[in-house]
């Protein structure tokens, strides 16, 4: 049993068998790490998972899990790839696309056709598409409502188990049960925080309070200026009442460490620098993250990592919108965002800025941000000295 929900089912004295769902998440990274809470939601119902996904983020999901089963799904044919999951892992109750592109839709055509249920997620595709739309209509002369998380019917890690639930209802679960699982469900990387790692960068980190900070994204258009990044930081600095001094960690991929190396040249922090941007695995970012007292990020993977770990996050959203669903969702993490009307200029805020002036960062409140990281960093000197 596993699980405070686990469902177990009796059947003339006997306990029915386990069901066993395959969901399909490859990409983007934090769109699988938020697809993890479907994984928390199986772990408190006692359901098996197959898990179809690709690298980076498939071994990050199967460390934290290990108690699942997971698949690369990046060379095989839908096919294939069914006979082999059937062949390795045995027969499948149901199929739950997270993903919802043409391989996985191919996947699941071949799943209908043994008769085997399936279900997809809503990703709202004309909702985000509406709101670019707006961004455009309203042009700059036109202020952009304020996002408030209260104010946001779903968070989408919500539809994901949405969609779960719905497939497991359909294959006989009892409906309370499941809702009674799903709103204990989070996304959950916790798992690796118990794991035996070590690395000594691992272990300079478990000595004095660090701030994370991680300046890169997906798209140049999503990384926050670096002038506005020094801004914010030299609040920081000027905030640090305490005598230790505050570490630095700069963390994003290799194709960004330019990034954070000129932004350590210009910024002469007080306190050591450790800058690991493009030295680190997905899991081993996870491992620094768990560390951290918070992280101060763009709109990126590593964001959705750091709350999966128990971290607190300062988010910073420029030509994307939260309410495509992806903000920080924990109570103690903070997302900070300009109204201005041209917002959001695109789908995943891969499109160059069209006015060429990134305007969306520079009105940002930089002193808020400022302020909630030095309340988590002053949060980590108190528990480390009561500790």
């Amino acid at each position: 049993m596993v699980g405070p929900f686990c469902f177990v089912l009796e059947v003339e004295g006997l306990v029915a068998r386990k069901f066993k769902v395959c969901i399909i998440r490859t990409s983007s990274i934090g769109d699988v790490v938020l697809s993890s809470a479907c994984l928390s939601m199986a772990n408190n119902l006692g359901v098996d998972i197959v898990w179809l996904g690709k690298d980076p983020a498939l071994p990050l999901l199967q460390a934290a899990h290990p108690n699942h089963k997971f698949f690369d799904f990046k060379d095989l044919e839908p096919r294939h790839a069914f006979d082999r999951i059937i062949t390795e892992h045995g027969r499948l109750d149901g199929v739950l696309d997270l993903q919802m592109n043409i391989r996985s839709r191919l996947f699941m055509r071949t799943a209908s056709r043994l008769g085997i249920p399936t279900a997809s997620v809503d990703k709202f595709h004309f909702l985000r598409m509406l709101e670019v739309a707006k961004g455009w209509v309203r042009h700059r002369n036109i202020k952009k409502q304020e996002f408030e998380p209260n104010d946001q019917s779903f968070f989408q890690y919500k539809a994901m188990l949405n969609a779960f639930e719905g497939l497991l209802i359909r294959l006989g679960m009892d409906q309370l049960n499941t809702t009674r699982a799903k709103l204990e469900s989070y996304p959950n990387l916790n798992l690796l925080r118990e794991s035996r790692f070590s690395s000594h960068w691992l272990n300079d980190l478990k000595f004095g309070t660090w701030l994370a900070v991680a300046p890169g994204a997906a798209h140049d258009t999503k990384r926050c200026p670096t002038e506005v990044w020094i801004e914010m930081l030299t609040q920081i600095k000027k905030q640090q009442t305490s005598n230790a001094p505050l570490g630095l960690l700069m963390l994003c991929g290799v194709s960004e460490r330019s990034l954070t190396v000129s932004l350590t040249d210009k910024l002469n922090w007080n306190g050591p620098v450790l800058n690991l941007a493009g030295k680190l695995t997905l899991i081993e970012s996870a491992h620094a993250l768990s560390q951290s007292a918070c992280l101060l990020t763009n709109d990126s993977g590593l964001l959705h990592i750091a709350e999966a770990v128990d971290t607190p996050v300062a988010a910073v959203f420029g030509p994307t919108s939260e309410e495509f669903g992806f903000p920080p969702w924990k109570k103690n993490s903070i997302v900070a965002s300009s109204q201005i009307g041209c917002r959001p200029c695109s789908k995943h805020g891969s499109l160059p800025c069209r006015f060429n002036d990134k305007l969306c960062y520079y009105g940002i409140d930089v002193v808020r941000l400022s302020d909630f990281a030095t309340h988590n960093v002053s949060n980590k000197l108190t528990i480390g000295s009561v500790t």
